[in-house]
């Protein structure tokens, strides 16, 4: 990824696909992170590992659209000490 002024990382969980597009429309899509010379805003989902029934999905949906996904089961069970 080409460096970035503001990087919005977004937890999500595979099933919320709802919630990803509600983001998507509103502030993923703002017109002021949009216009020329404000491109520096990313938005990127960060999610663990797709069950096999969401697989295919998230696959769909990640076609030029940024997913990162992490190899960690898919409730990204992290524990911070």
């Amino acid at each position: 990824m080409a460096p970035v002024g503001v990087f919005v990382g977004v937890f999500t969980t595979d099933e919320k696909a709802d919630r990803r597009n509600m983001i998507r429309q509103s502030y993923g899509s703002h017109p002021r992170s949009r216009r020329s010379g404000t491109e520096a805003v990313k938005v990127m989902f960060i999610m663990g590992r797709p069950r096999r029934r969401y697989r295919k999905a998230v696959e769909l949906e990640s076609e030029g659209e940024l997913i990162l996904p992490l190899d960690v089961d898919h409730k990204l069970t992290i524990s911070i000490w």
